[in-house]
């Protein structure tokens, strides 16, 4: 009887472990676009016509969640590109079937979040610099 409830023990503490990593595996739920040239999607032509390169696409959340690493042709800490900006951002959100997603440059030092809110319709851009994500 000890012996059963020895194996048992170790069973349940193995199966925790699996449900643990299986878990950890699914948050982690990374796969990264490298060869962007090869890669087909409908927000790339809008990237294209806005003159905006595509050095690298990350797909979080069960590739629902991208996040772009970009090279900009305009800055975008400069007040006078907000134009330029929202109908990017707002191109791209419509490219992508309304689906949140980021913008990161390294360039400019900036990764920008742009979320959708379905039921009032609009569009929310969140600029955040690196110190931002260190806290």
């Amino acid at each position: 009887m000890r012996r059963k409830k020895g194996t048992l023990l170790l069973l349940s503490m193995a199966c925790l472990i699996c449900m643990a990593t299986i878990a950890r595996a699914q948050s982690d739920d990374v796969r990264i676009v490298e060869d962007v040239a090869k890669w087909k999607h409908p927000v790339k032509g809008v990237f294209q016509k806005y003159g905006v390169v595509v050095e690298k696409v990350e797909l979080r959340n069960k590739g629902t969640y991208p996040l772009f690493y970009v090279r900009l042709p305009y800055d975008p800490h400069l007040a006078h590109n907000d134009k330029y900006f929202h109908r990017l951002y707002a191109s791209v959100l419509k490219a992508n079937g309304y689906w949140d997603y980021e913008l990161v440059s390294q360039v400019d030092d900036v990764r920008i979040r742009i979320t959708y809110d379905r039921k009032s319709k609009t569009l929310r851009e969140e600029v955040i610099s690196p110190d931002d994500e260190r806290k």
